[in-house]
C-alpha cells in the first residue's frame, strides 16, 4: 500500500515501508497526518514549498540522505524538515552544517477588531494597502527627522545678500532658522511619541512590549528630546558634556528605519546567525593589529629618530588602517624594517578582512 501526497500541486507516492523507517515523522503517524486528508481527491494535501518537497521525497528514496538545492534559502529547507518531523533523522554532520529550525510560536493577537486593525496597521505592513501607505509615511518621517538632525549641526552663515545688513538682523535670522528647526523637530517627535503610545495601547503583550529591541529603539529616539526640553524649561545649569551626550543619542533615531525595511531585518538575522564566525574574525584582526603594531613600533623606535610611532596603542591605529586598506597617511613608517612590516600588514588585511563578506553572504542566502 502506498501513501499519496499532494504538496502544493505536485503529487508523490511513498510506500508504508519507507515511512516506517521514521516512526516519529508526520507522514508515518496516521493521527498526525489526519488533518491534512483530502477526502475528495483521496490524498494528503500539504501547502508547503515544492522545492523542499522534492528534497523530502529524495530523503525517503535515498534512505535518509539530505539533498540541499543550490541558491535556496536554507532556513526554509530546515523549517519544512522540522514540519514533517524529519529533522531529527538527519545525519549529525549534515545537521551541524544546517541552520537551526525556527520555533514557531502561536502569534498572540488583539481580541478587539478595531485594536487588531490598528495593530496590523502598525506592525504588519504586508497586511493591506493602508498598512503599506502608513509604512511609507513613517519611513518618510524618519528620513525627515534625520535630515533635521543633520541641519541642526550646521552653523549659521550669513549670505552675500545680507553682507551689508546689521549684526542684529543676522542674529535675528539665525534665531528664526533655529526656531523653525525646533518646531519641525517637535512635530516629528510628537508623531513618534504618538506611534509608540499607540503601539503600546494596542499591543496584546504589554508586559513584554519594552523588552523587544525595536521598541527600545523607538523609545531611545524620543527620550532625549523630552529630557532636553525639561532641562531648558527648568533653566537648570546642565554640564555641556550631558547636553552633548543627549544630542549624540538622537542619532539613534535613524535605527528606526530597520523596523520598516525587510532587507535590514534579514541583514540583522544574518549577522546574528554568523556571530560566532564574525567574533573569530574580529579576534584574528585584533591579534594581527597588535602583532604588526608592536613590530612597527619597535622598528621605528630603533631606526627612525622622532618617529610618529610613540607607543604600541598609537601604532595599532596605523596597523588597523593599513589592514583595512584605507591608508590615511597620518602615520607612515620611514625605516626599511617598518616598511616591510607595513607591507606584510597590508597583505594580512586582505587575508583577514576578505573572508568576512562571503560569510555574511552565505548567512544572508539562508533567510
Amino acid at each position: 500500500e502506498r501513501l499519496r501526497l499532494n504538496i502544493s500541486g505536485k503529487v508523490y507516492e511513498l510506500s508504508r515501508k519507507q515511512l516506517a523507517k521514521y516512526p516519529n515523522s508526520l507522514l508515518s503517524s496516521p493521527a498526525k497526518r489526519l488533518s491534512y486528508w483530502d477526502s475528495k481527491r483521496k490524498e494528503y494535501f500539504f501547502d508547503r514549498n515544492r522545492t523542499v518537497a522534492e528534497c523530502i521525497y529524495q530523503f525517503y528514496q535515498n534512505g535518509g540522505n539530505i539533498y540541499r538545492p543550490e541558491n535556496f534559502p536554507e532556513q526554509i529547507l530546515v523549517d519544512d524538515l522540522e514540519f514533517f518531523g524529519l529533522y531529527e533523522y538527519i545525519d549529525e554532520l549534515d545537521r551541524e552544517m544546517l541552520v537551526i529550525p525556527r520555533i514557531k510560536k502561536k502569534a498572540i493577537l488583539p481580541t478587539n477588531s478595531m485594536q487588531l486593525w490598528i495593530w496590523n496597521l502598525f506592525e504588519r505592513p504586508e497586511s493591506g494597502v493602508c498598512a503599506r501607505v502608513f509604512n511609507l509615511f513613517v519611513l518618510a518621517m524618519i528620513l525627515f527627522s534625520t535630515t533635521l538632525l543633520c541641519m541642526d549641526s550646521i552653523e549659521f552663515r550669513s549670505s552675500a545678500a545680507y553682507a551689508n545688513r546689521t549684526v542684529t538682523h543676522q542674529v535675528f535670522r539665525k534665531h528664526d532658522f533655529n526656531n523653525w528647526l525646533h518646531i519641525a523637530e517637535a512635530c516629528t517627535i510628537g508623531f513618534f511619541t504618538f506611534e509608540v503610545l499607540t503601539r503600546f495601547i494596542v499591543s496584546p503583550e504589554k508586559l513584554r512590549f519594552f523588552t523587544k529591541f525595536l521598541n527600545l529603539v523607538d523609545l531611545i529616539a524620543i527620550v532625549p528630546f523630552y529630557v532636553t526640553l525639561l532641562l531648558e524649561e527648568n533653566r537648570m545649569a546642565t554640564p555641556l558634556s550631558i547636553l552633548r551626550v543627549l544630542r549624540l543619542i538622537r542619532i539613534f533615531r535613524v535605527l528606526k528605519i530597520s523596523r520598516y525595511n525587510s532587507r535590514l531585518i534579514i541583514l540583522g538575522k544574518a549577522m546574528h546567525a554568523g556571530r560566532g564566525d564574525l567574533m573569530m574574525l574580529l579576534l584574528l584582526i585584533f591579534v594581527s593589529c597588535l602583532l604588526f603594531a608592536s613590530l612597527g613600533y619597535y622598528m621605528e623606535q630603533f631606526f627612525t629618530p622622532g618617529t610618529d610611532f610613540y607607543s604600541i596603542p598609537d601604532a595599532m591605529w596605523w596597523s588597523f588602517i593599513t589592514m583595512s586598506d584605507i591608508g590615511y597617511g597620518d602615520m607612515v613608517p620611514k625605516s626599511l624594517g617598518g616598511k616591510i612590516v607595513g607591507a606584510f600588514c597590508a597583505l594580512s588585511g586582505v587575508m583577514c578582512v576578505a573572508p568576512i563578506l562571503p560569510i555574511i553572504f552565505d548567512r544572508w542566502s539562508r533567510f
